[in-house]
């Protein structure tokens, strides 16, 4: 059969008006080009007459800020986003309240922070930003966030004291130091613990130091006046985490060897002289690194000084970024998940419990972290600080510790958060800690669990219940198998899953709470996610747990 004839030039352009003649078809395709580059030109010198004029006129910026800070809150404002269950494959943990167990009730302003001198002025940079923070951190019921200022800058801060400090890298704080302290505590309701220099061996200049900050601050703010830093190790030499070869002293020159007898010596001449300048001050101590190993410090202090004490106060890190990799208090990733480092913290503080208990005094975990000496880079500012911090608050609450103070160094690897001018820049760690407060609330009570089935030993629950009834479980997997949770709570009502997730549990970023993050204001970014669970007739809800994860199960009353 013979092929049909092709149609002519002519024909095909009538057939397909669309198929210009090739020379056509670029002439066009140039002038749109061109229009396209033109409105393009035209729209980015809009833009920069734009953000001229704001940058120009505040008033102008200002809106602008508020226009964006207004979409963040609409986003906010949306209902959450119910996602399906993650899937998991991997053994069935069960969980079941304990019968017959004692709550705990949670400790007033239990959980804070910790502060060197010279961070006071910067960390109020924005004040907007640090105030959105210290709201996050403040769980219902829980009163008053605790700042505690001190730590190393301790026995480097000379308050008014010209003749003091020569030959020290001496902080000399002003009155605008104190002005600005004033008004952090102010605005933010905080409570606030000082540290004083006890390596100066000046209790007048303690004394002075006390009065102006009493004088300053809101009346009752002050919750103690602790004496000293850490002086059960005050003569010991550290290594210099900068310069690990190098040896530098932990404490200014003229820092003799303590003794027990020579700090409580001390002790009692800082308590008389600040008691003298402001009666009825509060005071606390020992600061010691080593609650455990110097348990004599808090046993002495207790018998010499017990009626000048309002609260006992130790420190502890259990990871070290000082010691060498063969140290067992080397930090690591996976150590920083263990049990050593949140249980095995808390149960080195149950003698110093027990001792503080039967002298009817709060003791103070005042500085903590996961990692000493700055933190280790890509450990300390991982997403298992994340996973860690809700586990060790909760294990401290659990032995009868009145409070923890996070140690926080905005510049530093082990930081929870920094304020720029930039604005905020929110840590693994900083997630942890909004965790923890969010499984808290009114008269909330830890209630003991038990806990069958788990493969490892990384998989915890914490159970919270508040007054209302409502029950809140805090669930950590930190370890490298999923689990299926059983939970036998005999409860009827929908429970709500908001979960805490990251990459991997060695990220430094994309950390996310309830499918958040936060911004540059601390505002929650992104679409807020949760999965609801419905309970069998029995009560019991079924949860699955993705390795290196954490999630909040929320149970109404």
């Amino acid at each position: 059969m013979r092929a049909p004839a092709r149609p002519t030039r002519s024909r095909r352009l009538r057939a397909h008006p669309d198929r210009r003649p090739v020379r056509a078809r670029h002439r066009r395709s140039g002038r749109l080009r061109a229009l396209r580059i033109l409105s393009v030109l035209v729209l980015l010198a809009l833009l920069g007459a734009l953000l001229h004029r704001a940058h120009g006129n505040p008033s102008a910026l200002a809106q602008l800020r508020s226009a964006r800070q207004a979409r963040f809150a609409s986003e906010a404002a949306a209902p959450p986003e119910i996602v399906p269950s993650p899937v998991v494959h991997g053994p069935t943990v069960k969980v079941a309240l304990t019968p017959g167990a004692k709550p705990l009730a949670l400790p007033s302003s239990f959980l804070g922070l910790s502060l060197e001198s010279w961070w006071v002025r910067s960390l109020d940079s924005d004040p907007a930003a640090l105030k959105r923070v210290l709201s996050l951190l403040r769980a219902p019921s829980d009163g008053d966030v605790m700042l505690r200022i001190g730590g190393e800058s301790t026995e480097q801060t000379y308050w008014d004291a010209p003749n003091l400090g020569a030959g020290v890298d001496a902080y000399r704080p002003s009155t605008a130091w104190l002005d600005t302290l004033a008004r952090m505590t102010r605005s933010n309701h905080l409570r606030v613990m000082i540290d004083l220099n006890l390596a100066a061996d000046s209790a007048s200049m303690a004394a002075a130091f006390a009065k102006a900050l009493t004088a300053a601050l809101p009346h009752g703010s002050i919750a103690a006046f602790e004496v000293g830093n850490e002086p059960d190790i005050g003569h010991r030499d550290i290594v210099d985490p900068l310069t690990p070869k190098a040896s530098v002293p932990h404490t200014p020159r003229g820092w003799d060897e303590y003794t027990i007898s020579q700090y409580i010596s001390r002790f009692r001449s800082y308590a008389r002289a600040v008691q003298e300048a402001v009666p009825g001050a509060p005071m606390a101590g020992p600061e010691i690194f080593y609650p455990g190993r110097d348990i004599d410090w808090i046993g002495q202090l207790l018998a010499a000084q017990r009626s000048r004490l309002r609260m006992l106060t130790v420190h502890r890190y259990p990871l070290s970024a000082c010691t060498s990799s063969s140290s067992n208090d080397y930090a690591t990733v996976a150590r920083v998940l263990g049990q050593n480092a949140s249980g095995g913290l808390a149960n080195e503080l149950v003698p110093a419990a027990q001792l503080a208990h039967d002298a009817r005094l709060p003791l103070r975990l005042s500085e903590v972290n996961s990692v000493t000496c700055g933190g280790g880079k890509g450990v300390s500012n991982t997403f298992a600080t994340a996973l860690w911090a809700p586990d060790t608050l909760f294990s401290i609450w659990n032995v009868g510790v009145a409070g923890v103070n996070i140690n926080e160094e905005p510049r530093a690897v082990n930081a929870i958060f920094s304020i720029s001018r930039k604005g905020l820049t929110a840590r693994p760690l900083l997630y942890g800690l909004i965790m923890f407060a969010r499984a808290l609330g009114p008269g909330a009570k830890l209630t003991p669990v038990t806990t069958t089935g788990a493969s490892q030993p990384n998989v915890k629950v914490w159970a919270v219940r508040t007054r209302s009834g409502e029950r809140k479980l805090l669930v950590l997997d930190k370890g490298s198998e999923g689990v299926h949770l059983s939970l036998a709570l005999d409860m009827h009502k929908t429970a709500t899953v908001e979960r805490l997730t990251a990459p991997g549990v060695a990220a430094t970023g994309g950390v996310k709470l309830a499918g958040q993050w936060l911004g540059s204001q601390g505002q929650w970014l992104g679409r807020e996610r949760e999965q609801r669970v419905t309970p069998s007739r029995r009560g019991t809800y079924a949860v699955a747990m993705p390795a290196g994860s954490g999630a909040l199960i929320t149970i109404p009353g």
